[in-house]
């Protein structure tokens, strides 16, 4: 028994076109809301000691704005692969300047948000860290079937 691949659907081009520039767009307007949240006080959990991890969302952000954009020029799979594993390292970087500012402040609320969240964070680099390394041999494997 031989193992092979299964087959990748892809959507038509006018179709993914779509989907890069919806995505792009809404990256935009989390940049927008992320730049105000501290100005617009909201959420009531969130600290002043946000602005330490707004850079690092910031790059997060307008680096999936440019992924989505170039993506309307070039969109192989590779380079998607290739792409996905940089915004998965981007967005670890977040999760853990995010983690270790920890920029909430639950203390208005009986339940137990602050060890949930860090509960949560945790969940999430760890779930990061697999898919990066799950999405480089996938970029590796396509990168050199791209060359053959």
């Amino acid at each position: 028994m031989t193992y092979s691949e299964p087959v990748k659907r892809r959507f038509s081009a006018p179709a993914r076109r779509f989907g890069y520039i919806a995505i792009a767009a809404i990256n935009a307007v989390l940049l927008y809301v992320a730049n105000h949240l501290l100005e617009w006080e909201w959420p009531a959990f969130l600290t002043d000691d946000f602005v330490e991890v707004l850079p690092v969302l910031r790059l997060s952000l307008i680096a999936g704005i440019a992924v989505n954009l170039a993506y309307l020029f070039f969109d192989p799979d590779w380079f998607q692969s290739l792409s996905q594993v940089v915004l998965s390292a981007v967005g670890l970087a977040v999760l853990i300047q995010t983690l270790a500012v920890f920029p909430f402040d639950f203390n208005a609320y009986d339940f137990p948000w602050e060890t949930m969240t860090k509960i949560l964070l945790a969940i999430a680099i760890a779930g990061t860290v697999i898919g990066l390394l799950s999405e480089g041999v996938k970029a590796a494997k396509r990168g050199i079937r791209a060359l053959s």
